[in-house]
């Protein structure tokens, strides 16, 4: 891990984090030394399995795990304060039209992508029995003491390359709650970002990664997972772009790129959701 990642003295907050791209964050940012990880997921079974893969291959990593349902504002606000969050919880329902999916399926899905919209969900997050499942302290190397950071709080929600399909297109996977909630995802996070000048606010697509996920969309998935992408890809990369260096980061361009066009991502609508072409120019 470069010493530029390094995520020494920062606390993480990872949701979803059972399996797949949410365990493989984790991972990550244990391997960039965070002084403390917090792990949401959605039963003891499998943030126990994340937590054994943890200790075996980051014995010293200072980590707890919650049962909690992402929908539930306060049970999120009782987990840790934070310095980083990411929100990679998220569901899909049966591949269906619109017209045959129920008000109730349809808005779980954005419950979830948007935790915020449902602060009174009944679940509250509680300590698993995981969250005792740690190495000794005497086996670990000693560590240095935790400070707030210089950097600002970050969040990184995983987003979904779908969005910018055609609602036709077949590579929406018949999901027009997952993507539609996806779109309400990016333009929450920029209000978020517009209201609060301090915080560093990241949408990220991690490229198609097989998971559980896809079980429900059909064959033409396999074509789409041909050669099959590593998961800790994007899971590094959540490390990447809450350091300092990736403020600015595209991934279509490299460093030099993003630090030359830096102020024209600052002063202009670049990187954000918005109607192409708009404020109109005259010819």
């Amino acid at each position: 891990m470069q010493p530029a990642l390094s995520a020494t003295n920062i606390a993480i907050v990872v949701t979803g984090t059972g399996s797949a791209i949410g365990r493989a964050t984790a991972l990550a940012y244990a391997a960039a030394g965070a002084a403390r990880l917090a792990l949401l997921g959605r039963t003891v079974a499998e943030l126990e399995a994340s937590m054994r893969v943890m200790e075996a291959e980051f014995p010293a990593a200072s980590a707890t795990c919650h049962v909690a349902d992402v929908a539930d504002e306060e049970a999120l606000k009782r987990v840790a304060k934070q310095d980083v969050l990411v929100p990679n919880a998220g569901i899909t329902i049966a591949p269906e039209p619109t017209a045959q999916t129920s008000v109730a399926e349809r808005w779980r899905v954005f419950e979830v992508s948007h935790p915020s919209l449902s602060p009174t969900a009944a679940r509250r997050a509680r300590p698993a029995d995981c969250s005792r499942r740690r190495t000794s302290r005497a086996a670990r190397p000693p560590r240095t003491p935790f400070s707030p950071p210089t950097t600002p709080a970050r969040i990184v929600a995983v987003s979904a390359g779908s969005i910018g399909f055609p609602a036709a297109s077949r590579f929406c996977g018949d999901q027009p709650a997952y993507n539609a909630s996806k779109i309400a995802q990016v333009r929450s996070r920029e209000h978020l970002a517009a209201e609060n000048a301090h915080l560093l606010v990241a949408l990220v697509h991690p490229g198609v990664v097989a998971t559980e996920m896809f079980d429900d969309d059909g064959a033409w998935i396999n074509e789409c997972l041909a050669g099959g992408k590593v998961v800790s890809l994007p899971a590094r990369f959540m490390v990447q772009v809450t350091s300092p260096e990736a403020r600015f980061l595209k991934c279509s361009w490299d460093v030099d790129e993003l630090k030359a066009r830096a102020r024209e991502i600052m002063e202009t609508r670049m990187l954000t959701a918005n109607i192409l072409g708009w404020p109109f120019q005259p010819k």
